[in-house]
């Protein structure tokens, strides 16, 4: 989905719009800046309000682990072995995640070993029965033609479908 756009700093503002200018910042999303940031999107410069914002979206964690504030809540409020418990959870789901995505790996590695084997017996029993059919009398050309297309895959039956397709749409 896309992001709509973004307004200039300078059109910022907790109060109504003057005449037409500026954006509406809703209340409640006010009082969240003002209180979790220490933002007052009044009278606070544009520019701080966006390094403030930024260096908060720059600060969050990439890890896995719940914070330690979160865990030391856990332990203020009386459930000392929930601390333990989410740390082995945690650990558990990312063994789970990485078995996982190593066996996806092995089988697509597995999968696409499968079809460069399947691409070369056709592309050799293709050669080969171009060799036979043009020793037997076939036109030479059918043979070249049905040998790049052993050799060529799906790409080079793409190129000679749209061949064909060109040359009979001229002949009409």
């Amino acid at each position: 989905m896309a992001k709509p756009p973004v307004k200039p700093k300078s059109q910022l503002s907790a109060k109504p719009p003057a005449e037409g200018k500026g954006q509406v910042i809703p209340q409640q999303t006010v009082d969240l800046l003002n209180h979790r940031l220490g933002i007052n999107v009044s009278t606070d410069n544009p520019d701080r309000i966006m390094a403030v914002m930024g260096s908060m979206t720059r600060s969050r964690s990439v890890s896995p682990y719940t914070s330690a504030d979160m865990l030391q809540e856990y332990k203020d409020k009386g459930f000392p072995w929930l601390v333990d418990k989410v740390v082995e959870t945690i650990d558990a789901e990312n063994s789970h995640r990485q078995k996982m995505e190593s066996i996806l790996v092995d089988r697509e590695q597995n999968r696409l070993d499968r079809a460069q084997y399947g691409a070369l017996i056709i592309a050799v029993l293709g050669v080969a029965g171009c060799l036979i059919a043009g020793y037997l009398g076939v036109p030479k050309s059918i043979c070249i033609a049905v040998a790049l297309l052993a050799i060529g895959g799906p790409s080079g039956a793409n190129i000679a479908s749209r061949l064909v397709d060109h040359f009979d749409r001229k002949n009409d």
